[in-house]
């Protein structure tokens, strides 16, 4: 009897501990969002010109939209990093030579190149 007395305490114990475990979360979900849309701007309006005269040039701007992402918790785009892949055409991001470029500060949504990072 005292045996199945001490079951009863532990396993009574035991439930107790378990529904006193609840845990309370606010879950952030994704609820939707606009792609992004990348554009350029060449910086002299005219051909791309790499030359080590001109180095710390403005070669061209890259600059994107907002895309708006929408969480159960508001609209936040804030902490989105974006990195931009340059390559060879035809080469499919695998080339040796491709360049990957991150805005600075990361959170931005315009970015300018210089000639001395693509030369």
């Amino acid at each position: 009897m005292k045996y199945i007395n001490k079951l009863s305490l532990v396993i009574l114990l035991f439930v107790t501990i378990a529904q006193g475990c609840k845990k309370d979360e606010n879950l952030n979900y994704f609820e939707g969002g606009t792609a992004s849309v990348l554009s350029t701007t060449l910086a002299n309006n005219s051909a791309l010109l790499l030359s080590n005269a001109t180095k710390d040039d403005v070669l061209f701007d890259l600059s994107w939209t907002n895309p708006n992402y929408k969480f159960t918790t508001g609209i936040s785009s804030q902490n989105v990093q974006y990195s931009i892949e340059i390559d060879s055409a035809g080469k499919n991001f695998n080339s040796s030579k491709k360049k990957v470029i991150t805005p600075d500060p990361t959170y931005t949504l315009k970015r300018s190149v210089k000639v001395g990072e693509m030369n």
